[in-house]
């Protein structure tokens, strides 16, 4: 017993000597202004988010972004005109020419300079593409989709 509650104790010591000598760096890698960084692409090369802003009091809305993190490079992904029309950007691919989100509340998905929404189920009014996979050169986008009525129904996409 007394063996057993040395060998804890000396774990406990160890565990905790390796932990307080261990330092994290916080290192800023890109400039963002009120934005959210949602998703980076499994090679690290690109991400993906949304800026938040109150439209000069008339309510917040969020604007889709994504980011070069080679190069801190900022691309919005709505035009200027567009600055109070509603997108989020979820995921990000790899090479960074699709991203998935919602724009204007409808699932959707951004490459080549514009937004796709993507059809919804009946009785469904809203929704958001969440992730983005391409398996043997078909891309599979899920998500999930929200009745009108107070979000009341649920519901998880795949297109």
């Amino acid at each position: 017993m007394r063996k057993k509650l040395l060998n804890t104790l000396l774990l406990i010591a160890l565990v905790a000597s390796n932990a307080i000598s261990q330092t994290a760096t916080l290192t800023p890698l890109l400039e963002i202004d009120g934005a959210a960084i949602t998703s980076i692409s499994t090679n690290g090369k690109w991400a993906c988010g949304s800026t938040f802003n109150n439209n000069d009091g008339a309510g917040y809305q969020s604007n889709a972004s994504k980011w070069n993190l080679e190069t801190g490079e900022r691309t919005y992904l709505v035009t200027e005109d567009e600055s109070n029309a509603q997108s989020d950007a979820f995921a990000i691919t790899n090479d960074g020419s699709l991203i998935v989100g919602q724009y204007l509340y409808q699932p959707a998905y951004y490459t080549k300079g514009a937004w796709h929404t993507l059809e919804l189920t009946q009785g469904y009014t809203i929704g958001e593409a969440r992730d983005v996979a391409i398996v043997n050169g078909d891309t599979i986008i899920v998500g999930r989709i929200f009745d009108g009525d107070g979000y009341q129904k649920v519901q998880s996409a795949k297109w």
